[in-house]
């Protein structure tokens, strides 16, 4: 089973802002210490950045509004 999580901002945030945020979450999730954590969570992560995780995103709400007629 998979789980995803995201991080989304509103959609008139300034690019400058997103592009900060996105700059800080990737510096986070390389740091030591959360590579660390991470090593001994027993979590696996895939981390997707920005247009890469909007394109994933919108692929998935597509898949499941496909599936809205037949589940009521």
């Amino acid at each position: 089973m998979t789980t995803r999580r995201g991080i989304v901002v509103p959609p008139d945030t300034q690019d400058e802002v997103v592009e900060r945020l996105i700059l800080a979450f990737d510096a986070a999730i390389k740091s030591e210490g959360f590579r660390k954590w991470a090593s001994t969570s027993g979590i696996s992560m895939d981390v997707v950045l920005g247009e890469d995780y909007q394109k994933i995103d919108q692929q998935y709400y597509d898949t499941v509004m496909s599936y809205k007629d037949y589940l009521g």
